[in-house]
């Protein structure tokens, strides 16, 4: 837990009827709710569909051997979108779980780290189309089928990472009175 929530919580330690001591931790911090309520929710239902679509544009073009990803200023670029898309899977599934009423580092993460990773996964693919345009222009021929699987992958994931970051204003969350 990061120490910034660490005074959201409370630790008690009691004695169980073993006397063996027991560890309880009660979350006192304010509890948040979404701001547009079944629209959050069906935002989360898209967005949870986008990241699958995600994963698989991420790993189909991988699976097949091409130049893009055999060249060192496409392939890195293309790879570390794994990271923003598994950050959002697993915060989207942390928001499915959580039910209507969020804790304080939930409501952070939806507001915070949705958009954020969006953004990343709009910039990474611009940047590995860029390089493979790159390769391409230099080869001076015409791509094959490997690489235009490539090429719609990182298409395919820089829409999902558009739709992210368009979704962004569902995830605003207020403080639950």
């Amino acid at each position: 837990m990061a120490k910034k929530y660490t005074k959201d919580y409370r630790v008690t330690d009691t004695l169980n009827e073993q006397g063996r001591r027991e560890r309880r931790v009660d979350y006192i911090g304010k509890t948040y709710v979404w701001h547009e309520g079944d629209a959050a929710r069906k935002a989360l239902r898209f967005a949870n569909g986008i990241c699958a679509v995600g994963w698989a544009a991420w790993l189909l073009p991988l699976l097949p051997r091409s130049e893009a990803t055999q060249t060192w200023y496409v392939l890195p670029f293309f790879l570390f979108i794994a990271l923003p898309l598994g950050l959002v899977s697993g915060t989207l599934l942390r928001l499915r779980r959580s039910g209507e009423v969020l804790t304080h580092r939930e409501a952070d993460q939806a507001s915070n780290r949705i958009p954020g990773c969006g953004l990343f996964m709009t910039l990474l693919p611009m940047l590995s189309l860029g390089g493979e345009t790159i390769l391409y222009i230099q080869q001076r021929k015409l791509p094959g089928r490997a690489d235009v699987l490539f090429a719609l992958g990182a298409l395919l994931l820089l829409v999902c990472g558009l739709l992210l970051r368009r979704m962004a204003p569902h995830f605003r969350t207020e403080i639950r009175e």
